[in-house]
């Protein structure tokens, strides 16, 4: 029984390794998944630092992880990582203090999500490489399972939530 990946989405703060992470995969998988840089994560994130509707982002984050043939990689390197990559590389759009405002907000909204089996958080700073290799084998486990897994699937998203039901309203 395959139980595919239709969108790979990879969130993270800026300079997280998100678009490095996104060309490895393409290139290991030889462009075989639809693979997105940023979604409905990252609008939410952006829209609690910038002050903007939390409520409907949070809702299409919520539909979108209640798809479960989405499968979502939130991409955490220490802060130092990302301070350091901003010193090297500067950002278009965000300054040292934003960016730490930022950090702080996906941390906190990964701590939300990560018990959702088709959630992956990756902390650290693993070579991009070794992410790629991770995020494969994860995918690679839950895509070839057998009808109980699916079920344990689902039961596991069902008790994820503080409600023992993920309600889109």
């Amino acid at each position: 029984m395959l139980f595919d990946t239709h969108n790979l989405i990879l969130e993270g703060p800026d300079l997280s390794g998100k678009t490095t992470v996104y060309n490895l995969l393409h290139s290991k998988t030889e462009y075989a998944k639809n693979i997105q840089d940023r979604s409905c994560m990252s609008m939410l994130c952006y829209a609690i630092l910038y002050d903007r509707d939390v409520k409907k982002w949070r809702k299409n984050l919520l539909r979108e992880l209640s798809n479960l043939n989405n499968r979502v990689v939130v991409l955490l390197p220490s802060f130092i990582t990302i301070a350091q990559r901003y010193q090297k590389r500067g950002d278009e759009i965000q300054d040292l203090q934003s960016l730490k405002k930022l950090y702080k907000i996906f941390s906190e909204e990964a701590e939300i999500i990560k018990a959702l089996p088709t959630v992956k958080v990756i902390t650290g700073n693993c070579p991009p490489d070794a992410m790629c290799n991770e995020i494969l084998q994860w995918l690679s486990s839950i895509e070839s399972v057998n009808p109980q897994k699916v079920g344990d699937i689902i039961r596991d998203f069902v008790l994820s939530s503080k409600k023992d039901e993920h309600v889109l309203d």
